[in-house]
């Protein structure tokens, strides 16, 4: 069977690049040939092609004798389509909030959709209306003669890793403190210190912070894992809560611990190296990719069985390529304007006197724990932000959490509404442009429902000239701040919503 695996990129050690490269290996081991697509060319494409598994970023250039198509991601998807309609495809998501990982609207060539947790089948039957009878669960796979354990754990643990892509300042540093205290060295890995051969680092800790795919390769490896990254804290996995905290792969989603000091060095404190072997056996039962590489084999095969929408003939075929193409358009233009947008939004921020300002202060406390004197701070707040920029909600986290407030995010309107059934918050910082719920729709339904909430939102907003919502603007106008946002002028926003609350 020849298989023609889609990736977002191929370029760096992340989740879904790094499954792409266990299964395919595994794939081309049992016989089979693969080819791996991304328009993005990079490290993962020199490991894979070490493996002697082809690789390209030029479609038009494959041949035609393909099977199956094995994607993972929404645009890339679509271009595979729109080169191969006549051939079966398997979409793959890994993921709740990644545009990238969100389904297309046409069926099209789409056989099965695929995903790693119950969450993220939930996601697609939720907001996608997506057949559960068309939708299987099939856990990540991990390499178990790769990652292994070389050597036992301690005892008491000596040495921890913060293995992680985006894990935020301020957790790194609150890591960092509480394991000085106990005696603990930390390492870091992942984002500017990504490493291929991770697994080397994983085997000198005792313990590792980790979500997602990266925490069950370190429970593969008979390490302590404690789930904790910028989407919250799952705490210390155990034999009793693994099958609970797998509903949504790991992800830091199911008891959004926020830990202090106190409490981060109480979860560490029950580090335990009993359990590694009892969560090792159930990472051999559910995630050993070959076990995982021939269910997926089962489903191409099952695939290639069916007959495709009936075999279409060219008034269908070419409806079809209408409507991947419409909905390519609409990626390009959403691109294009995202991407336009965040770079004059970074460009104006690091220009700032604000950013550098926060960077010297970041230094300042890295190296100055008290000055002795007591100093003036702004009221501490538990503060939402509303945002689906991820580079944007990164900056804003972190310089939020610079002055000392607490601070959750949400994507979208829908996911602000969910956060706000369960938690209480000071203030809430809402974009306007969203998908799915919009920051004006967010806000009127508020209003209806729950006033004081409403009055608790204040508005980050690049769309100040956008005809659509020009005139909720001037209604909000005393406060809202327009996008790109500097230092000094969110300091005094969060100022003047705290305010208003405590009147």
């Amino acid at each position: 069977m020849k298989i023609l695996m889609v990736n977002h990129t191929l370029d760096h050690y992340a989740g879904t690049e790094t499954f792409t490269y266990a299964l395919a290996c595994e794939l081309k081991r049992l016989g089979h040939g693969v080819i791996c697509f991304s328009p993005q060319l990079g490290r993962l494409t020199d490991r894979l092609r070490e493996a002697n598994i082809a690789v390209s970023n030029n479609l038009a250039a494959l041949p035609g004798d393909i099977d199956v198509i094995h994607a993972h991601h929404r645009h890339e998807s679509l271009l595979a389509f729109a080169r191969f309609p006549d051939k079966p495809m398997i979409l793959v998501c890994h993921g709740v909030l990644p545009w990238q990982e969100q389904p297309f609207l046409s069926r099209l060539n789409i056989h099965r959709y695929v995903v790693v947790s119950e969450e993220v089948r939930d996601h697609l039957l939720r907001h996608h209306q997506i057949d559960r009878t068309d939708v299987q669960i099939l856990r990540n796979g991990i390499d178990l003669s790769r990652f292994s354990s070389q050597h036992p754990i301690r005892p008491r643990p000596k040495r921890a890793l913060i293995l992680s892509n985006y894990m935020p300042d301020s957790l790194r540093s609150l890591i960092g403190r509480v394991c000085g205290r106990l005696g603990i060295t930390v390492s870091l890995a992942g984002g500017a210190k990504s490493l291929w051969a991770v697994e080397e680092a994983i085997n000198r800790a005792d313990l590792v912070f980790a979500l997602g795919r990266s925490a069950l390769e370190a429970l593969a490896c008979r390490r302590a894992v404690v789930v904790l990254d910028y989407n919250g804290a799952d705490g210390l996995v155990t034999p009793e809560n693994f099958n609970l905290l797998r509903l949504r792969n790991f992800s830091g989603r199911t008891y959004r611990l926020r830990y202090t000091e106190e409490s981060l060095l109480k979860e560490i404190g029950r580090y335990d190296p009993t359990i590694a072997d009892p969560l090792y056996q159930m990472i051999q039962r559910d995630h050993d990719v070959r076990q995982l590489a021939r269910q997926y084999l089962n489903l191409y095969e099952d695939a290639l069985s069916q007959p495709l929408w009936g075999r279409p003939g060219p008034d269908e075929l070419a409806l079809r390529h209408f409507r991947a193409t419409t909905e390519l358009v609409e990626d390009a233009n959403s691109l294009r304007t995202l991407v336009d947008t965040r770079n004059r939004s970074l460009q104006m921020i690091h220009e700032s006197r604000g950013w550098r300002a926060l960077s010297a202060i970041r230094r300042i406390r890295r190296g100055v724990t008290s000055f002795g004197r007591p100093t003036s701070h702004p009221k501490k707040a538990r503060i939402l932000l509303v945002d689906d920029d991820p580079l944007l909600t990164s900056w804003l986290v972190d310089a939020l959490a610079s002055e000392g407030h607490e601070v959750d995010t949400a994507d979208n309107g829908r996911d602000a509404l969910q956060r706000l059934e369960h938690s209480g918050y000071d203030l809430i910082l809402s974009d306007l442009r969203m998908p799915q719920m919009d920051g004006v729709e967010f806000y009127r339904q508020l209003e209806r429902d729950r006033p004081e909430a409403a009055r608790q939102v204040m508005f980050l907003s690049g769309n100040g000239d956008d005809p659509e919502y020009e005139g909720f603007l001037d209604e909000v106008r005393d406060r809202s701040l327009a996008k790109p946002v500097d230092l000094s002028s969110l300091q005094r926003l969060v100022r003047q919503g705290l305010s208003v609350q405590d009147k």
